[in-house]
C-alpha cells in the first residue's frame, strides 16, 4: 500500500521508548511485551447479572451517566471493571434484579451500553472491544440495551458498521435486554476516558492491527471528486448544530481543492479510509473526531475548528495518533439554551463564526479562501442555519430561562426578526414530551 496508512512514520514523537527500540533493533520485542502486558489486564467474574440500562448520559438533565450493565461484586472497591471518567468511577450500582435468563460459562466480554450516540460510545464505552477480541478470537461481545431492542438488525447503522470494522460475526454479539446472569463474564478496563485519559502505545499498536486487516483487503474506491493526498474537511454542515453558515464554508473549501466529507452519510470503513488517504485533516469539532479513536498511528496533521470556545476535550485522544494537532478558535459566540437545572447546553448550541479567526486559522493550515469570501452569501447561509437550528430546538425541552437566552442571542447576532416566532416555537412543548 502506498497510501497514508502505509506511509505513516513508525516512530511517533510521543513514544520515545519505541524510537530507542527501533534504533537498537528491538521494536518487535517491545511491541510483543507491551501487547502481553496489555492483554493481561483482563478480569473474569463468576455469576454476574447484567441488567438493561435505566439511564445513560442523562446527567445533563439531572440524571445519571451510567445506570445499568453488570452488577459487579464488591462494587465500591471495583475500579477497572466499572465505568470511569478521569480515572474516577462515575456509574451507579444498578438495582438488584432477579435474572430472567442465564448464560453458560464461555468467553463472554462486557463492552457497554447499546446507546445511539456515536461519539460517546467510541470515547467512553467501546474501547474495550479491541482488547476483548485480541484476548479471545472467538469471544462474544456483550452489550446491554437502553430500551427495547429487536435484535442486531434494529441497531444503529454505525453500530453495525463498527462490528464489520472489527470483523465480529453477528452470532458473537449478545444484546442484553432483560436481566441475564452469566456464569463467567470478563472485562477489560476502558482504554481511553473522557476527558483527559488518552490511549497507551500498546493499545494504539493493537488498533493498527485492525486497521491493517481492513486496509489489507484493499482501499475503497474513492468517492466522486475525492482528491487523494489533498486536505479533507470533515464537516458538520449536515447537522443542525454545525457552525452557522457552514454550508457556505464547504463551497469555498471545494473551490480551494479541499475535500469536503460529511461522515454521518458513510460507514466506519469509508470514514477511516478517507481520513487515512488525506494529506491533512480538518474537523469541525464534534463527535466525528471520535472516529479517529479506531485508528492507531495512521494520521498526519490534524486541525480542529473549535465549536465551543476553549474546548479541548478531544486532545488526549487525537494527539497520540497524529504528527501534529492544532486547535483554532473560530467562534465569536455560541447561542444556546440551558437545562432545567440551569446548566448551559453548549453541546447542542449554534456557534457563530468569527470570519477573521477562521480565515487566519485556515491560512496557517495552508488553505487560503479569503479572496473567495463573500459576506452577503455567507449571511444567507448563516440565516438558513439559524432557521434550521430553531426547528431542531422546537423538538427539545426548554424552560423559560432557556427561551430567553436563545432569543437574546439571536437578537445579538442581528436576527431579531426571528425572535417572536422563536418564542412561540420554543415555548410549545415537543409532541413527544411527557
Amino acid at each position: 500500500m502506498t497510501d497514508r496508512f502505509a506511509s505513516r512514520p513508525t516512530t511517533m514523537p510521543t513514544d520515545p521508548l519505541r524510537s530507542v527500540a527501533r534504533r537498537v533493533g528491538l521494536q518487535r520485542q517491545l511491541a510483543t511485551a507491551r501487547r502481553r502486558r496489555l492483554l493481561k489486564r483482563v478480569a473474569t467474574f463468576r455469576d454476574i447479572t447484567v441488567v438493561p440500562y435505566a439511564e445513560v448520559l442523562t446527567e445533563w438533565l439531572g440524571g445519571h451517566c451510567h445506570d445499568g450493565g453488570p452488577i459487579w461484586p464488591q462494587w465500591d472497591s471495583q475500579r477497572g471493571a466499572r465505568f470511569n471518567r478521569n480515572r474516577q468511577p462515575r456509574d451507579r450500582r444498578p438495582d438488584d434484579r432477579e435474572p430472567e435468563a442465564r448464560v453458560a460459562a464461555g468467553d463472554y466480554f462486557w463492552i457497554g451500553p447499546l446507546h445511539p450516540h456515536f461519539g460517546h460510545c467510541l470515547a467512553e464505552f467501546y474501547s474495550r472491544i479491541a482488547c476483548s477480541l485480541a484476548c479471545a478470537a472467538q469471544g462474544t461481545l456483550v452489550f446491554a440495551s437502553t430500551g427495547p431492542v429487536a435484535g442486531f438488525a434494529a441497531t444503529a447503522k454505525w453500530f453495525q458498521s463498527l462490528m464489520d470494522w472489527y470483523g465480529v460475526p453477528r452470532e458473537r454479539i449478545l444484546l442484553v435486554s432483560r436481566p441475564t446472569q452469566f456464569a463467567t463474564l470478563s472485562v477489560y478496563p476502558q482504554q481511553e476516558q473522557l476527558n483527559n485519559v488518552g490511549p497507551s502505545q500498546a493499545y494504539l499498536d493493537l488498533l493498527d492491527e485492525f486497521a491493517l486487516a481492513n486496509f489489507g483487503r484493499g482501499y475503497l474506491k474513492p468517492l466522486p471528486g475525492f482528491l487523494p493526498g489533498r486536505p479533507t474537511y470533515v464537516s458538520r454542515a449536515g447537522m443542525a448544530t454545525g457552525f452557522a453558515g457552514e454550508s457556505y464554508l464547504e463551497t469555498l473549501l471545494v473551490q480551494a481543492q479541499v475535500n469536503v466529507f460529511r461522515p454521518e452519510a458513510h460507514g466506519i470503513r469509508r470514514q477511516l479510509d478517507t481520513y487515512c488517504r488525506s494529506g491533512q485533516l480538518l474537523f469541525g469539532e464534534g463527535s466525528a473526531l471520535h472516529g479517529l479513536q479506531l485508528l492507531g498511528h495512521a494520521l498526519g496533521r490534524v486541525t480542529v475548528l473549535v465549536r465551543r470556545p476553549g474546548e479541548r476535550a478531544f486532545h488526549s485522544f487525537v494527539r497520540p495518533r497524529c504528527e501534529a494537532v492544532e486547535y483554532v478558535e473560530v467562534v465569536r459566540d455560541v447561542v444556546h439554551g440551558v437545562t432545567p437545572g440551569g446548566r448551559p447546553r453548549t453541546q447542542d448550541g449554534l456557534p457563530f463564526i468569527h470570519r477573521e479567526r477562521l480565515l487566519d486559522g485556515l491560512a496557517r493550515a495552508g488553505i487560503h479562501i479569503a479572496p473567495l469570501w463573500d459576506d452577503a452569501r455567507f449571511r444567507e447561509a448563516e440565516r438558513a442555519s439559524v432557521e434550521r437550528w430553531l426547528a431542531f430546538n422546537a423538538d427539545q425541552p426548554h424552560c423559560p430561562e432557556s427561551v430567553d437566552g436563545i432569543c437574546t442571542g439571536l437578537a445579538r447576532h442581528g436576527y431579531g426578526d426571528l425572535v417572536p416566532g422563536a418564542r412561540t416555537q420554543l415555548a410549545t412543548p415537543p409532541a413527544h414530551a411527557g
